[in-house]
């Protein structure tokens, strides 16, 4: 997707309903965790902006990462209304 000048990258797009979400296979860092939270506001903002429309679902999927990082992921989605798949469970 291009957005004023830049392409921006959404790893699961769907246009109605608007679903919006990244996929990544590891995340190891509590720090990391906070980005990839933030690439999906981001992408929801995005997203909302192009469609002029609410996103109905957003999704971050991570197959693997350490207890701590989990929790810190399961805090932020559930603060910013994300979903959250963590392997093979829906959080």
């Amino acid at each position: 997707m291009v957005y004023k000048g830049r392409v921006i990258e959404i790893n699961v797009f769907n246009e109605d309903p608007l679903v919006v979400g990244e996929v990544t296979t590891y995340v190891d860092k509590v720090d990391e965790a906070r980005k990839e939270v933030n690439k999906v506001l981001e992408r929801i903002k995005v997203a909302e902006k192009i469609s002029n429309r609410k996103v109905e679902l957003a999704l971050l999927a991570a197959a693997n990462a350490p207890s701590d990082v989990i929790h810190e992921l399961r805090e932020l989605t559930k603060k910013h209304r994300i979903t959250l798949v963590y392997g093979r469970e829906l959080i």
